[in-house]
């Protein structure tokens, strides 16, 4: 039954972006609706067999236009043609239920082939529009107060989602009451603290690498020190205070990174979008841009757009990604 709902979920995603199979997922849904979970002492009867047979015939008709080349679906289509409706009385073997068991094992690949490469503008700090979005791998820009939501809903967030939260700090000048606390949401992860995971040569080598750097005093003048932070985060882990913040949390990542410096140009942007902190030498993949954070400016004229909205669109004609400004 949860795989059924999660599943339900991602196709009502996938009909926001092909409005032809909008049919097929409301038909999804409805014989979702009528599936019941079968527990210890209740009989398992032909009717819920024979709900997941129809279910499967509709998931392959949306999966044949959403991966119409993956091989995946075909393997998908060998198996649901091996699915047979039964009646009251009829035997049921066991091969009957482990043809569900690898057409889930397909749709799982499936479900990963088709992820929509996206830039997606959100109202500023619309929570729940963002969730609707959400995939993993995803990026997304957020500012460093929020109230739409709850700690136990980030919580959530990036323990079910490889996503990188990226923490638009204004930090010049420091800001005590934003520098290493975002206020409704990092702080009360776990109680953020902003803990590195090494030294100072690692940092240093892995920030020059990615980012093209010589110096961190240099570069990166966006660092809070202890004594700037707000007086309710506790502070960082010596001997190596000084570094801005991220955390790991289940699959996912909060880091702070400067509001204006991380889009002044394309190229700049790209470099905090595929930076994966203290991984060195690795990167991140993002598939998907989700912007519920300000977009605007006092300094315009420094950027190569004047807006962070354009700067993304502008990065995503270069990728060959869609851009979609929903606000």
């Amino acid at each position: 039954m949860e795989n059924w709902r999660e599943q339900l979920s991602i196709c009502r995603e996938w009909a926001r972006l092909k409005a032809d199979i909008k049919s097929k997922v409301d038909e999804l849904e409805s014989i979702v609706a009528e599936m019941r979970l079968v527990e210890d002492g209740t009989f398992y009867l032909s009717e819920d067999h024979n709900r997941f047979v129809r279910a499967w015939r509709v998931l392959l008709d949306i999966d044949e236009v959403m991966a119409p080349t993956a091989p995946e679906v075909s393997e998908l289509s060998d198996v649901v043609n091996q699915m047979v409706e039964i009646k009251a009385g009829d035997i049921y073997m066991a091969e009957l239920h482990n043809l569900f068991a690898d057409a889930w094992d397909l749709q799982v690949k499936i479900n990963e082939t088709y992820i929509e490469n996206v830039v997606v503008i959100l109202p500023r700090n619309d929570w729940d529009a963002m969730l609707d979005w959400i995939v993993d791998g995803a990026v997304v820009f957020i500012d460093p107060q929020i109230d739409t939501a709850t700690p136990s809903d980030v919580r959530s967030v990036l323990n079910k989602y490889r996503v990188k939260f990226m923490v638009m700090m204004d930090t010049q000048p420091y800001r005590a009451t934003y520098c290493g606390a975002w206020r409704d949401i990092l702080y009360s992860v776990n109680y953020f603290t902003g803990r590195g995971c090494g030294s100072l040569t690692i940092y240093k080598s892995h920030d020059a690498d990615h980012f093209g750097a010589t110096s961190v005093e240099e570069h990166f003048d966006y660092f809070p020190l202890n004594r700037d932070r707000a007086p309710d985060v506790e502070p960082w882990t010596t001997p190596y205070p000084d570094y801005w913040g991220y955390k790991y949390v289940g699959k996912g990542v909060v880091v702070e990174v400067p509001y204006d410096g991380c889009w002044v140009n394309t190229n700049w942007l790209d470099k905090y979008i595929t930076w994966k902190p203290c991984s060195y030498p690795e990167t991140w993949q993002p598939t998907r841009i989700i912007v519920i954070s300000l977009t605007g400016t006092d300094l315009p004229e420094f950027h190569e757009y004047p807006t962070l909205d354009e700067t993304l669109k502008a990065w995503a004609e270069k990728k060959g990604w869609s851009f979609k400004d929903l606000r």
